[in-house]
Order: C-alpha cells, then sequence, then structure tokens
C-alpha cells in the first residue's frame, strides 16, 4: 500500500493509488495460486510481482473476510445486509454469489472515480447477469450506462449504480464526510441504497479508517453502532 502516516490527510489520488496496488497485490496472488478468484483478473490484468509475504498477508485477509461474510449470512439465514465502506475494486460480491450466499442487499460505497471505474467494468465484461433496469426517479438524473443492465443516478455529483434489481448497489461517498450524510445515502429509498436499521447488518473496512483523521474514524464507527443496533463490525487495518 502507498504509505501516508495516520495523522495526515491523503489525497483522493493517493487513495486511488492504494486501491489500484491492493488490487495488483490480490491479482498476482491469484495468479500464483494462492487463493481463486476468477473476476479479479478484470480490475487488473497485468499484475506486478509480490514477495510472497505480501502473498501471504492478501491471501489471510481475503479468506477471513469471505469466511466470515459467508458465516454471517448464514447465521441470518440471508436475510442480512452487507455495506462494504471502501470497497474500491473488491471482489468479494462476485465470491458470495458463486457460492450462492448473497444477502439481501449488498452495497460498497468508495470515491467517484472508483466507483465509476468498478461499473464500468462489471457492465462492460457483464460479471452480473442483467435484468430489467430500475427506473431514473428524477428527470434530473443523468443514466451514463446502457440502462438494459443498470441504473446511474448524477444527482448532486453522487454517483449510484444499481445491479440485480436492486441487490447490489454502488455508490460514491467520501466516508470523511460527517456521518449523517452517510446515513442518508445508506438509508434513503430515493437515491440511496434503502438500509434498513433494524436489520442484521455486516459493516466490511479492509484498509479503510487509516487514510481518515482519528476524529473522523470515531465518528463514523459511532455513528454507524448508534444507528444500526445489530449491527457487525468487521475491521483490517495493518499494523507494526
Amino acid at each position: 500500500m502507498v504509505s501516508v502516516t495516520p495523522m495526515s490527510s491523503p489525497t483522493d489520488e493517493i487513495i486511488q493509488l492504494t486501491n489500484d496496488d491492493a488490487t495488483s497485490s490480490k491479482a498476482y496472488a491469484v495468479s500464483r495460486g494462492y487463493w481463486k478468484d476468477k473476476y479479479i483478473k478484470y480490475f487488473c490484468s497485468s499484475p506486478s510481482h509480490k514477495t510472497p509475504e505480501i502473498n501471504r498477508g492478501y491471501f489471510i485477509r481475503t479468506t477471513a473476510f469471505r469466511a466470515i461474510a459467508i458465516s454471517f449470512i448464514k447465521s441470518t439465514g440471508g436475510a442480512c445486509q452487507i455495506v462494504n465502506l471502501g470497497a474500491g475494486s473488491d471482489t468479494l460480491y462476485f465470491a458470495l454469489k458463486d457460492a450462492q450466499e448473497t444477502p439481501e442487499l449488498y452495497v460498497e460505497l468508495d470515491l467517484p472515480s472508483n466507483i465509476q471505474q468498478k461499473a464500468m467494468t462489471i457492465q462492460r465484461r457483464k460479471l452480473l447477469e442483467a435484468t430489467d433496469a430500475l427506473p431514473p426517479k428524477d428527470d434530473n438524473l443523468n443514466p451514463i450506462i446502457n440502462q438494459k443492465t443498470s441504473v446511474v443516478n448524477t444527482l448532486h455529483d453522487n454517483l449510484h449504480y444499481v445491479f440485480e434489481t436492486g441487490r447490489f448497489h454502488l455508490l460514491s461517498f467520501d466516508l470523511r464526510r460527517p456521518v449523517q450524510d452517510l446515513l442518508d445515502v445508506l438509508c434513503s429509498t430515493v437515491n440511496g441504497a434503502g438500509c434498513s436499521k433494524v436489520y442484521p447488518t455486516l459493516f466490511l473496512a479492509e484498509c479503510v479508517l487509516v487514510y481518515m483523521s482519528p476524529q473522523a474514524s470515531c465518528q463514523l464507527i459511532e455513528g454507524l453502532s448508534a444507528n444500526f443496533p445489530r449491527a457487525s463490525f468487521l475491521h483490517y487495518e495493518q499494523a507494526g
């Protein structure tokens, strides 16, 4: 990952680079047989060489996130929702779908550049089976993806891509913003994902909070725990 001190304020470009580096690392580990992921190649076709230590580290965190997500889904009988904070090019949803262990709602949030790039890749590579699109809810919305496969909302500079009749949402959001803004985006049934605050919810954060100030990360965790009483939080950061 790109080195950024916890007290610094990284630019969006630096955060984008951390996603690209993590995706390249995962793609290389997959190419060396550490685990199977038939989707990662679409997000990084030419991964750079990584050391065995890095490969093992990504194997552990990828396997752990996948196992815990599946366990959470099974414990609720699928009546749950998963929110991936700072998801980047993560392929967990595709793995869950292939394993036939999907929640009722799966939401990914990241910066607009990451979200748009991921949505374009999904649509171009046909990674999700398309169904009839949900219609735009406002004449001011600007669909920029084929409406037979998805819907894109660009109201107020927010990108919202909907796949699979509303089960899988990609939403642009800067987690450094006030937590109330995040709650509005997650729970809105108009321009958001339509999350339920009373549903069992698993929040994922893989190397995300380190790029936020301590105040912003505490506000995020406290706000989510206060508003989602049945939530669990799976968090991974590098330390040492």
